[in-house]
């Protein structure tokens, strides 16, 4: 009697839980629920012959207001010089630019904001707003934001400043502390 028993609770308990296993996938399926868009972006990477080879998340320009003075060429080669820092501070591909990039970026005049840019970590959605600054600011202002993109926090100098008052000359470069929080977020960088 007591087997018979145990293997009637055993048998509701497993049914339960493949029960509840189906209906949150079906929960999720119909909410098109992505993980991904509640994280900050997941690298992918192998090694291979001795290289690190990445798998780059991609971006695309999605709004380009007309004050900013730019051509959608001119926007895309500030934002690949952008990407580019933090590409060449891992050594590897961490940022693409792709048709269908991931990560949608708005060149939006917008002079009611308090600072220069925003990234929306769920939406993964860049939105860069001050078109009165020099382009070399703006380049620096997407810079940040592709950190915040990394997950990675504001810092005491350097690109991920919370303001960008700090910014290298002629050309985009990263800090030591940018290249530290990179290490920290994203080993062995």
């Amino acid at each position: 009697m007591k087997n018979i028993l145990y293997q009637a609770v055993k048998m509701i308990l497993v049914s339960t839980v493949l029960t509840g296993l189906f209906l949150l996938l079906v929960w999720l399926t119909m909410h098109r629920f992505n993980p991904a868009a509640w994280l900050p972006i997941a690298l992918e990477s192998h090694w291979s012959d001795g290289q690190r080879i990445c798998y780059p998340v991609t971006y695309r320009l999605d709004r380009l207001d007309p004050e900013f003075k730019l051509s959608r060429d001119q926007a895309y080669t500030l934002l690949d010089e952008a990407a580019g820092a933090w590409n060449t501070a891992a050594n590897c591909t961490l940022f693409r630019r792709h048709s269908n990039g991931s990560i949608k970026i708005s060149f939006i005049k917008d002079t009611d904001r308090p600072y220069f840019g925003l990234y929306y970590l769920r939406l993964h959605e860049m939105e860069l707003f001050d078109f009165t600054r020099p382009r070399q600011k703006i380049m620096t202002t997407a810079a940040h934001e592709f950190g915040h993109a990394l997950g990675i926090e504001h810092q005491s100098n350097g690109i991920m400043y919370k303001t960008t008052r700090n910014i290298c000359q002629p050309d985009i470069c990263l800090y030591p502390s940018d290249r530290a929080a990179l290490r920290a977020t994203y080993l062995p960088f």
